[in-house]
């Protein structure tokens, strides 16, 4: 009896994790700060990443740096920074200042808060903003929209498409991912192809690996160096990640609560993934 009380016990507490990322509301994982202080990065590398929080990364490399889906605040019970850390990244304070580009995948909140952004476009004058339609309406209803709508762009693919633009001197490729074919269908979401320090980063947004999308944009010969993909890619759809997009390194975003669900379930396929779980952690490309 014991032995079945333990299995039933580990068998919900998967659900409850796989529910999480998919529908929110089942708790909160631990808030876990990456210590940096025995952190060293390797000896040779161009770009430095800093996992936000959710599904937001932050790239840099020399003077140039990049933001993707990192301005949001605490939404249902996705894990978001906490307070004393994202007010220096809205502020635009050390260590999240001198951002080029923001690049936001959708309009869901834990991904985007329009007040949120504007506040940091409004400190860092020098930084642009390309998303999707739907997000800049989401700006323009902000009172300073006026302040900053000279750099903020809407670039909309349709399902399917490649978009290339260069803002803030940085290649991009908009794509056209969607957000599925459930409830969430008329959600415009982006993918992004970023070029920077000689390397070239993937993030997705939330799309859906199921939805035969990504197979169109043949991001196995785009030289993917490193894949930011919700965690559920790695369980759903690992023959995807491996022949269509085949990334030198994947790094699984949007992760429910690993000390539920183990890190097992998301490295049978990736031996070598990071699993980014602590906040402000960095790796180094």
């Amino acid at each position: 009896m014991k032995t079945i009380l333990i299995a039933v016990g580990a068998a919900l507490a998967v659900l409850v994790a796989v529910t999480f990322w998919k529908s929110p509301g089942q708790g909160l994982p631990q808030t876990v700060i990456a210590n940096h202080e025995q952190m060293a990065p390797p000896a040779a590398w161009t770009v430095e990443v800093t996992y936000i929080a959710n599904a937001g990364v932050l790239l840099s490399s020399g003077d140039t740096r990049v933001l993707i889906d990192g301005l949001f605040r605490p939404y249902d019970n996705y894990p978001a920074l906490p307070l004393p850390h994202r007010e220096q990244l809205e502020s635009g304070t050390a260590p999240f200042d001198g951002i080029d580009l923001i690049l936001v995948s959708h309009i869901h909140g834990d991904h985007f808060d329009a007040e949120a952004v504007v506040r940091y476009l409004l400190a860092s004058p020098g930084t642009e903003l390309i998303s999707s339609d739907q997000v800049v309406d989401e700006l323009r209803q902000t009172p300073e929209f006026a302040a900053i709508a000279d750099r903020v762009r809407g670039v909309s693919p349709t399902l399917g498409e490649r978009v290339p633009v260069t803002a803030a001197g940085i290649q991009i490729d908009v794509l056209g991912v969607g957000h599925g074919s459930g409830r969430h269908r008329e959600i415009q979401n982006l993918g992004h192809v970023v070029t920077l320090g000689g390397r070239t980063f993937l993030h997705v947004g939330d799309a859906d690996p199921t939805s035969g999308i990504l197979e169109r944009f043949n991001l196995a010969t785009n030289g993917i160096d490193v894949a930011f993909l919700p965690a559920w890619f790695l369980t759903e759809s690992p023959d995807l990640v491996h022949d269509d997009i085949r990334p030198r390194h994947v790094a699984a975003v949007h992760m429910p609560p690993i000390d539920l669900v183990g890190p097992e379930r998301f490295l049978s396929r990736f031996s070598d993934a990071v699993l980014f779980t602590r906040l402000l952690e960095r790796r180094y490309y």
